[in-house]
C-alpha cells in the first residue's frame, strides 16, 4: 500500500501535466529522487515497458552474450542458433551471478562460478555436480528464468514483466519513419558505457530537447543546429520526433564541400532529406529509446536505470555495412566518435550538475519551472510518464 506522501506526489504530478502544452512546466522534483516513487516507476514503467538493450550486430553469432543490469536486477542476452533469449544472470541454486555486468563474451554454455552448475544457451540446466544424491531433483525445473524479448528493426528490446503490447503495434509509425535508413543493413561500430550520477529521466530529457544547445553546446552543436531552428514535427502517445535544420551560416559554410567533409560515412540512399537543410531528426520513443538519424548514420543513446540517482548510459553509432570497403574506414569511425563524444561529455557534465542541484531544498526553485517552446518534448515525455504511473 502506497503512502500518503506518494499519493500527494502523484496528484501534483498529474495536476502539472494536465496543463496545456503552451503553459507546460517541469514536473515535481521529488520524482527524480524519491525512493517510493522510484519503486512505483520501476513497476509501472521500467518493468512493464520495452527497454532497448542491444542491436543484433552486437551478438551476431551463436554463443554471443551481452549482460546488463536494470536497478539491482541482473540479465543477459544470448544468441542460441540465431534465437535471441533474455535470461536471468542469477543462478537458481544459491543466487550467484553467472556473468559479470559488462560481459560481451562468446560461450558454448554458462557455468556458475559458485557450484559449477552448467546451463545451455537456452537457459536449461544440463549438469549439477552430485545431483544424483538429491531425491526427486529435476534438471528441467531448475533452469534460468526467461524474459520477453522482441527484435524491432534489428534493435533488441526486453520487457521484464512480459505484459507489454507487441512493439510492431506500439512503434508501427516509428518503424515507417526510420525504414529509409535500411535498419537491416546497419551495424554497431562504436559502443561505450558511461556511468551517470543522475536519475535516468534527466538523460531522456536532455536528449529530447534542443533548448540547451544555446548553453551546454554553445561551442559544439549550436553553430550547426541552433535550438531556434528545431521543431516537433511528428508525435503521438508513444514517441516524439524533433526536426533539426542547419543554421544559415553553417549551410553557407558547407557549399562546395563533399559529403565526407560533413558526415564521414557514405550517405544512405533515398533518404527523405528535405530542401530546407534538415539533416537530423531526434527521436524519443517512450520510455527510453533515444536515437538520432543523420544522412550517413544513426546515433543511439541507451540509458538503463541503476538506482534512484544512478544510471548506465551507452553511446552507440550505427552505419551501413558497405562502409567497410573504404581504405580509411577506421579514420572515418574515429571522426564520428570524436563528434559524438564531444557533445556527450558536455551532456554528462550538465546532467550530473542538474541532478545534484535538483535535490537541494533551500536553493533549488520553490516551484516548477516553465518549459520553453524548444523543450516541450519534455512535456510530452512526462505526459506519458505521469499517465503510466497513475494506472
Amino acid at each position: 500500500m502506497q503512502s500518503e506522501c506518494l499519493d500527494l506526489l502523484l496528484t501534483e504530478y498529474a495536476r502539472v501535466m494536465s496543463k496545456e502544452e503552451s503553459e507546460s512546466e517541469m514536473p515535481p522534483r521529488e520524482i527524480y529522487y524519491d525512493d517510493e516513487y522510484a519503486r512505483l516507476e520501476f513497476e509501472k514503467v521500467i518493468a512493464s515497458s520495452w527497454m532497448p538493450i542491444a542491436h543484433t550486430s552486437q551478438i551476431p553469432n551463436s554463443g554471443d552474450m551481452f549482460s546488463f543490469d536494470v536497478y539491482s536486477e541482473k540479465f543477459f542476452l544470448v544468441n542460441d542458433q540465431n534465437k535471441i533469449y533474455c535470461l536471468s544472470r542469477i543462478c537458481p541454486h544459491r543466487g550467484a551471478d553467472l556473468l559479470n555486468s559488462a560481459c560481451t563474451e562468446n560461450k558454448k554454455s554458462i557455468t556458475c562460478p559458485y557450484h559449477s552448475w552448467v546451463f545451455d544457451l537456452s537457459g536449461k540446466l544440463k549438469y549439477a555436480p552430485q545431483a544424483e544424491g538429491v531425491k526427486n531433483f529435476v534438471h528441467g525445473e531448475n533452469g534460468l528464468r526467461h524474459f520477453k524479448t522482441e527484435i524491432w528493426n534489428e534493435f533488441i528490446f526486453v520487457n521484464i514483466d512480459g505484459k507489454a503490447e507487441p512493439l510492431s503495434r506500439l512503434y508501427n509509425d516509428l518503424g515507417n519513419l526510420i525504414s529509409p535508413w535500411q535498419p537491416d543493413e546497419l551495424e554497431v561500430v562504436y559502443s561505450k558505457r558511461w556511468h551517470g550520477n543522475f536519475n535516468w529521466k534527466v538523460m531522456v530529457e536532455n536528449w529530447a530537447e534542443f533548448y540547451h544547445h544555446v548553453g551546454a553546446h554553445s561551442d559544439t552543436l549550436e553553430y550547426a543546429f541552433p535550438s531556434e531552428n528545431t521543431t516537433i514535427d511528428v508525435f503521438n502517445e508513444d514517441y516524439v520526433r524533433t526536426k533539426a535544420r542547419y543554421s544559415e551560416r553553417y549551410a553557407e559554410d558547407l557549399k562546395g564541400k563533399v559529403n565526407n567533409d560533413i558526415f564521414p560515412f557514405d550517405e544512405i540512399e533515398n533518404l527523405p532529406l528535405t530542401s530546407e537543410n534538415c539533416q537530423q531528426w531526434v527521436y524519443v520513443a517512450y520510455p527510453a529509446f533515444l536515437i538520432a538519424t543523420f544522412p550517413d548514420s544513426i546515433y543511439w543513446i541507451r540509458v538503463l536505470p541503476k538506482g534512484v540517482g544512478e544510471c548506465e548510459v551507452t553511446t552507440l553509432i550505427l552505419i551501413n555495412k558497405k562502409n567497410k570497403r573504404h581504405h580509411d574506414y577506421d579514420a572515418r569511425i574515429n571522426k564520428a566518435i570524436d563528434l559524438f563524444e564531444s557533445f556527450h561529455k558536455e551532456d554528462m557534465e550538465i546532467n550530473e550538475s542538474v541532478y545534484k542541484n535538483i535535490k537541494n531544498k533551500l536553493t533549488a526553485a520553490s516551484s516548477t519551472s516553465r518549459l520553453f517552446p524548444t523543450e516541450r518534448q519534455i512535456y510530452r515525455f512526462h505526459k506519458y510518464l505521469s499517465n503510466a504511473v497513475s494506472i
